[in-house]
């Protein structure tokens, strides 16, 4: 939000969308530069009176928004810094959401054991390599990054300052399912899976992954068809709650941290 307007950063669409709450008015501006490239935006943060838009693909221009002017600017290049054998443009790298620290964010390319750090001030990028493993998703506590990994139950710890990794064992190995969202609350680590109804919980200085609860039964079979993305497609962290948006179903998913529960809401069009 800004002011009284609200701005709607796109998926799969082509345009910001700002809905002004008190006269119900809407306006469209296009941030695509280039047309139509086939990817999405998989994630957007905002800074003062910007908002960045954050792709899925190396081919993708990350978008500035000024809020005020109304105007786009575009930084294209950043992917001449991603190794090539982990560059690859005719396919999604950024599956999931960025983690955010101050004015830079960070990404993992998909499949691979590369980390990138976005400086979205200074329009600069860095590349680390994180062992030798192949990541998928990302969390940030302080200096310490939390990874998931393809095929595995098993969190990766890893000290940015230090070096130092170490591997995070879950306590029902050999599922191999991995998470859909690493969600970092409080002092603690939530793990959202990608199959299956068992949501993990850590506690990254106890360095193990445990049971916590069960996604609710309707749930439970629920995948993400469309090209893999995720099966949760954002989270938010309110006080003690972490409030889950599934990708395919009209409903938002509520775990209650301290009561070691879960509710769930279906929108309906009576609640306008």
């Amino acid at each position: 939000s800004c002011g009284r307007d609200l701005f709607f950063t796109p998926g799969y669409a082509k345009r910001i969308c700002v809905w002004n709450m008190d006269t119900g008015e809407r306006t469209y501006y296009p941030v695509t530069e280039k047309g139509d490239t086939g990817q999405r935006y998989v994630d957007s943060y905002r800074i003062g009176d910007a908002i960045w838009l954050l792709p899925s693909s190396l081919k993708q221009p990350i978008v500035r928004f000024d809020m005020k002017c109304r105007k786009a600017e575009y930084w294209e290049g950043y992917s001449d810094a991603v190794p090539e054998e982990a560059a690859d443009k005719k396919r999604p790298v950024f599956l999931r959401q960025y983690a955010k620290k101050g004015k830079e964010v960070y990404a993992v390319v998909r499949d691979s054991p590369y980390l990138a750090c976005f400086d979205l001030e200074n329009r600069r990028v860095s590349v680390k390599k994180v062992g030798d493993y192949l990541l998928e998703d990302l969390c940030l506590d302080g200096a310490v990054f939390l990874f998931s990994m393809r095929g595995s139950d098993d969190v990766i710890r890893w000290e940015a300052d230090t070096g130092v990794m170490e591997i995070c064992p879950s306590e029902t190995p050999g599922e191999e399912r991995g998470y859909s969202n690493l969600i970092k609350i409080g002092g603690e680590l939530l793990l959202v899976p990608t199959e299956g109804s068992r949501i993990m919980r850590a506690n990254p200085a106890g360095k193990r992954i445990e049971a916590f609860c069960d996604l609710p039964e309707g749930l439970r079979r629920m995948e993400d068809v469309r090209a893999g993305w995720r099966r949760f497609f954002s989270y938010r962290c309110e006080g003690d709650v972490v409030r889950l948006y599934p990708n395919q179903a009209d409903c938002m998913v509520d775990v209650h941290m301290c009561e070691r529960r879960i509710s769930g809401r279906k929108f309906c069009l009576e609640d306008r």
